[in-house]
């Protein structure tokens, strides 16, 4: 397996490229245009290199084959981990747009439904989930795996500053779903059940918003403390949970036993970190001067901010699935 020190060094990287591409030009150019040119250029050809620089295997990285099971598994867990992912960027995008204001609105997308499920439901998370759930991953092994974890979750929480729309609103979101994507891919030991779950929640919008919306909520999208929204969290939850300890126990016993050493983290390892929480300052605090010099908007209207146009927090109606994106 590939050290933490290396894939420390690579994710600064990532972070670097992408901040100046998605973050510097998101207001000019086509953001599913920049997000697509992110993964397979970035995400996808930075992993490559590092792979080859280091001469580390690509079965290293991405385990062992899964059991068949743990791909739908996966994919669920993604599509329910959508619902409190949501609940979140709601809650924090009302609570940073009550503050200091919303971000401004980014350059509309041309391309069509199914473009961007594409996009955003199979190169994206393929591209990402190689650098996040197999080179991050693995490598953040060394430092003990419940550690490892978190290292992980907390990078991937990060990283969704950079590759949404939603900048600091998407953090907390992005954080559950880093978690529940890093606990399946251990417990697996396959990077793919992981990449499943970034597949489900990218696609999830379309699945089942309808249900969550005019059946569970009743209309009441906006009542983010209502009966309705706090039961459809503990439930998605609870399945959740359920579908890790299926992973685990899907899991070969000898499996569990042989899985690849990890690599010790390497010497200062921790010092790319320390460069990525400074990045990670200051693009905040950028974000926060653009936000009130924006002004304070009416109403804030969050989504997943991944494929589907945005759910007004008003108007709890069906957003066009079928058409280019607002």
């Amino acid at each position: 397996m590939p050290s933490l020190r290396s894939g420390l060094r690579l994710y600064l990287l990532v972070l670097i490229v992408s901040a100046a591409l998605i973050v510097g030009l998101q207001g000019n150019i086509d953001i599913a245009f920049l997000r697509l040119i992110a993964s397979l250029f970035v995400f996808g050809l930075f992993t490559l290199g590092a792979l080859l620089i280091s001469d580390v295997r690509l079965n290293a990285i991405m385990g062992r084959r899964p059991p068949l099971l743990t791909l739908p598994i996966g994919f669920a867990a993604g599509v329910l981990v959508w619902i409190p992912a949501t609940w979140l960027l709601f809650v924090t995008a009302q609570l940073l747009g009550g503050i200091f204001g919303n971000l401004p609105q980014l350059v509309t997308s041309s391309a069509s439904f199914t473009q961007q499920a594409i996009s955003f439901g199979i190169i994206f998370p393929l591209c990402q989930g190689f650098l996040m759930f197999g080179y991050i991953l693995s490598s953040a092994q060394g430092i003990g795996r419940w550690r490892g974890i978190l290292l992980t979750t907390l990078l991937f929480g990060i990283f969704g500053q950079f590759t949404t729309n939603f900048g600091l609103g998407a953090i907390p979101g992005y954080l559950l779903v880093g978690w529940v994507g890093s606990v399946l891919v251990v417990r697996s030991g396959s990077a793919w059940p992981g990449i499943l779950v970034l597949s489900g929640f990218a696609l999830a919008e379309p699945i089942i918003r309808d249900l969550l919306v005019r059946i569970v909520l009743n209309g009441q999208i906006q009542d983010l403390f209502s009966f309705g929204w706090l039961a459809a969290l503990l439930l998605s939850l609870l399945l959740i949970f359920a579908l890790a300890q299926i992973t685990f126990v899907l899991q070969p016993p000898a499996d569990r036993i042989t899985a690849v050493k990890p690599t010790p983290p390497g010497r200062l390892w921790w010092l790319p970190l320390i460069v990525v929480f400074a990045l990670f300052a200051v693009i905040g605090y950028g974000e926060i001067a653009v936000r009130t010099q924006n002004g304070l908007p009416p109403t804030p209207r969050p989504n997943t901010g991944v494929t589907i146009p945005p759910v007004s927090a008003a108007t709890p109606t069906r957003s066009a699935t079928t058409k280019p994106a607002n």
